[in-house]
């Protein structure tokens, strides 16, 4: 299993980014179209590789008894929409206070599919292909959640 956990800042508090997640991908209805340009592999070309992902997800908030520093966050699962040589992925998006911000960090694994060709694809190049997406999935998330929050700040501030 390939383990991957890459993680953003966030300029929203936690409760509206957790929630904020939730509307995002169920907007979406739970298919993200998960897209990595070549040229982020550092290879010289336009072209990129794009697949859509059926999500399932269920939130976790911490228990209110609980003690120290908690998170809130989401289990998730995607596979590829219509199937093909594609690995599912099983994780959590995790939700973090962080300095009056918000760290969201996705963390969990996959298998690369075809067996021993798809694990030596994976070393090779599959892994940062995975890594790249999960990158730009990220950085999806944070303007989707930034832009929510500011047009919440603008809604529920008095007028000058």
């Amino acid at each position: 299993m390939t383990r991957i956990n890459e993680s953003i800042i966030i300029a929203s508090p936690p409760s509206v980014a957790l929630r904020g997640l939730e509307r995002y991908i169920a907007n979406k209805k739970n298919v993200l179209s998960l897209a990595v340009p070549l040229s982020s592999l550092g290879l010289p070309t336009e072209l990129g590789i794009t697949q859509n992902v059926r999500v399932t997800f269920s939130s976790q908030s911490r228990s209110p008894l609980s003690t120290g520093r908690g998170y809130e966050g989401m289990t998730l699962e995607w596979g590829p929409e219509g199937g093909g040589p594609f690995p599912t992925f099983s994780g959590a998006l995790i939700v973090r206070p962080h300095s009056g911000k918000t760290e969201l960090e996705l963390k969990g694994g996959y298998t690369p599919p075809l067996g021993d060709i798809g694990a030596a694809f994976d070393a090779v190049v599959g892994s940062k292909i995975a890594r790249a997406t999960i990158q730009i999935l990220l950085d999806n998330l944070k303007g989707a959640l930034e832009e929510e929050f500011a047009t919440f700040k603008e809604a529920t501030q008095p007028p000058r």
